[in-house]
């Protein structure tokens, strides 16, 4: 059995599955096959190879035993990936890109209902404070009459 609490677990598969989804991702969803992707080399310089695909598996069979196993296999797939893919190649770029996406994910994985609750609150006060920021188009449909406006007290 895992170690994971059930929303651990949830959130971590949720976050695989967006990763799955990700047009970025499309070249770690499977193991890699040296002889397909054109990889004659890759098992001599990837010793620890892990793609999204497996991840799902191991958080589908309860193979992980906390979250931090799970992060590692996320980190070893943008990893592998800049090992191999040297210089800036398209697949080296994308692995940077994914590393600062799961990095912002990273910093705050929910244990319980109420974590959940927050992470959704805060998402809908940023997205909210984002919209507010913004001054109303001339288009907009609000009516622009005294009585509608937001004073400051």
């Amino acid at each position: 059995m895992s170690g994971f609490s059930r929303h651990e677990l949830e959130f971590c598969k949720d976050v695989t599955k967006r990763l799955i989804d990700h047009p970025l991702c499309k070249a770690y969803l499977r193991p890699v096959n040296p002889e397909l992707d054109g990889a004659h080399d890759y098992f001599k310089i990837i010793k620890h190879p892990m793609d999204l695909g497996t991840i799902m598996k191991k958080l589908e069979n309860n193979e992980y035993t906390k979250v931090q196993e799970w992060q590692s296999d996320i980190k070893l797939v943008w990893d592998n990936s800049k090992e191999y893919n040297t210089g800036k190649g398209v697949l080296h770029l994308t692995a940077d890109k994914m590393i600062k996406v799961c990095n912002k994910i990273f910093k705050y994985i929910p244990k319980t209902e109420v974590d959940i609750w927050i992470l959704k609150l805060s998402k809908a006060n940023a997205k909210l404070a984002k919209f507010l920021s913004k001054p109303p188009s001339e288009e907009s449909l609000l009516p622009k009459l005294p009585e509608y406006e937001i004073k400051e007290e």
